[in-house]
């Protein structure tokens, strides 16, 4: 009889868990939202940590109610907020003028000069504060003072000239503010990925049958970049890239002369993933004192121990050509497959479909596609800058995302108290002109220097 009864309770608790997914949680949205307009959060969950401890350990219940307010009260609050503001940057024209009245030419275009660029600079923005004041009559003044919120990072005179009476500039003017330069997102248009062979190590301990979960993710976060029309990606899954870190002579490698060598081309990154996979074991999120946040364990507490499936990933991108280093993604992924029992009979009930398993895999492609894309997309183009034909030319083009008019910044050594800003003039697929907006500055002051592209 107590037999009966022991397999009965872990076939309820069994189905309980399996059910957990799908129904409480919804229920729990509900039940949080209402409890939310009644009493402060933070004060229900310590109260229910509270009366369900015993012996100093957090029991089920409370567990399960903080874990499920968790869920439907931070549900709006999960949401990424758009963090990323842009350099504000613009292009501007403006005129300026003074009266020939008393002054020499040389000061009245210098003085026009000044009023054109603080034109300028209004044009882009302005502040206006006032206040007012009250004199020993009593009489009260309203007094208004209209300044511009940006700077000029540079310049260049487009027209000076003499007219009735009065001389005129006119300019035109980069304006904005570079306080967050590094910090902003570029905001890629078009991205060129090239995906090479990584390290793929499989464990012994893995089962025969999640031998081919490897190739599954990979082919479907080849999938999701496809799928994106702004990336232009390009399969070289089966070769192993040679960076030649050492410098080799390629033209005396016997290797490149028999097999060719991959030719890329300015502006790309090589996108090189490397998995391991291991069966594992999760445990309830309550018997752990060093939670792991990079991973993708599910944030609500199950009662029972689980064996998993452990994918460990490792997403190392590079530049094209210079081969230099961009940055490295490192995240552990979790599959459950069963609860953890000495009974194969509840190891049997609670094993999952493979529909189940399918889902979590497009869960994983989709998480590490959306990391590679969201940063290399933020990458800033930089390009070193060329002089051919006594032009100063970058070998980027269209192909990278490049277009007419578009500014670039040319950093000083010392910062930005000497900024230098460029346009491009003229455009090709893999190849753009560009003109500095103070053409007095000497072309050959600009060879091997780094030109930021800002969008």
């Amino acid at each position: 009889m107590k037999k009966i009864f022991f397999i009965t309770l872990i076939f309820v608790c069994i189905y309980s868990n399996i059910k957990a997914d799908n129904a409480t949680l919804k229920s729990g949205e509900f039940f949080s939202k209402t409890i939310e307009n009644i009493i402060p959060v933070n004060l229900f969950k310590q109260f229910g940590k509270k009366i369900t401890q015993f012996a100093g350990k957090e029991m089920l219940f409370g567990v399960a109610a903080t874990s499920l307010l968790s869920e439907g009260l931070t549900a709006k609050n999960n949401k990424n907020k758009d963090i990323i503001q842009t350099n504000n940057l613009t292009k501007v024209y403006a005129k300026g003028q003074i009266s020939l009245e008393g002054i020499d030419e040389n000061l009245a275009k210098r003085r026009a000069l000044e009023d054109a660029l603080y034109f300028a600079s209004m044009k882009a923005g302005a502040v206006v504060r006032g206040f007012s004041t009250i004199d020993e009559k009593t009489s009260l003044n309203e007094n208004f003072l209209v300044q511009p919120n940006n700077k000029i990072l540079d310049y260049k005179i487009v027209k000076s000239f003499k007219e009735n009476n009065n001389y005129i500039v006119e300019v035109e003017a980069v304006v904005g503010n570079l306080e967050k330069f590094d910090s902003t997102c570029s905001v890629r248009k078009v991205l060129n990925v090239n995906e090479f062979k990584g390290n793929y190590i499989i464990n012994n301990s893995t089962p025969s049958w999640a031998y081919n979960y490897i190739d599954k993710l990979l082919y479907k976060v080849r999938r999701h970049m496809l799928n994106n029309k702004n990336i232009n990606y390009v399969d070289h899954s089966r070769k192993v890239y040679d960076f030649n870190f050492s410098n080799f002579d390629k033209s005396y490698d016997y290797k490149t002369l028999v097999n060719g060598e991959e030719k890329m081309q300015n502006g790309g990154y090589i996108y090189v993933p490397s998995f391991s996979i291991k069966k594992s074991k999760i445990f309830p999120k309550f018997h752990f004192s060093n939670y792991k946040l990079n991973s993708n364990r599910s944030e609500k507490s199950d009662f029972f121990d689980k064996d998993v499936i452990s994918l460990n990933s490792k997403i190392e991108i590079f530049h094209t050509v210079t081969n230099t280093y961009v940055t490295s993604i490192e995240k552990e992924y979790y599959i459950p497959i069963n609860i953890d029992s000495n009974f194969e009979m509840v190891e049997l009930f609670s094993k999952k479909d493979v529909n189940f398993i399918n889902n979590k895999l497009n869960d994983i492609s989709l998480d590490i596609y959306k990391i590679i894309s969201t940063k290399l997309f933020c990458e800033p183009i930089v390009a070193e800058i060329e002089i051919v034909n006594n032009k100063l030319q970058i070998p980027l083009g269209m192909k990278q995302g490049l277009r007419v008019n578009q500014l670039a910044v040319l950093e000083d050594h010392n910062g930005f108290n000497d900024i230098t800003m460029l346009s491009i003039s003229k455009l090709s697929n893999n190849r753009a002109t560009l003109s500095p907006l103070n053409s007095n500055i000497k072309i050959d002051s600009f060879l091997g220097k780094q030109a930021r592209f800002l969008e």
